[in-house]
């Protein structure tokens, strides 16, 4: 009878430790753990909800993840992110870091746009330039500075 006991915990630790094992390839695969990694900056003036984790995508393909932000001087943030390095060859020097929302729940992500014309690769280490985002609060003045001269305009024809 113990015998048969013992072979039950073998069997259990046995199947355990597989499921274990398979669970943490697959998380590792998931973040890019177990290939290798280019590492890549880009210096936003605003991150806009941005944090470390969040997904790198290229033409709409995941290919990394944002490593790490922090200030790079007093009007930048350094963004640093790591991408699967076969991806390098595809992605130009002049190609444009933007920030993006990921589907409905609004989960902020870094979009890398094409380079058009390609020049050369990037490499481990390369900065990509940043497309300027559209400042809301700048069109939100604009906007309310053209309702005032709208409603001159109306109250004068009035």
């Amino acid at each position: 009878m113990k015998t048969t006991q013992h072979i039950r915990l073998g069997a259990l630790v046995i199947v355990a430790s597989i499921l274990l094992i398979a669970g943490l390839y697959f998380v590792g695969q998931q973040q890019n753990l177990f290939s290798a990694n280019a590492t890549l900056y880009a210096h936003f003036h605003d991150i806009d909800g941005l944090m470390p984790g969040n997904n790198v995508r290229f033409n709409g393909y995941s290919l990394g993840r944002v490593v790490e932000i922090s200030p790079y001087n007093d009007s930048l943030v350094q963004v640093v992110f790591s991408i699967d390095v076969d991806w390098l060859k595809y992605i130009s020097i002049n190609a444009q870091a933007s920030l993006g929302t990921d589907g409905l729940l609004g989960n902020k992500l870094l979009e890398i746009e094409p380079g058009v014309p390609f020049e050369r690769a990037i490499s481990d280490g390369d900065t990509i330039a940043v497309r300027r985002q559209p400042d809301m609060d700048a069109a939100m003045r604009t906007l309310n500075a053209t309702n005032n001269n709208l409603l001159s305009i109306s109250s004068d024809l009035k």
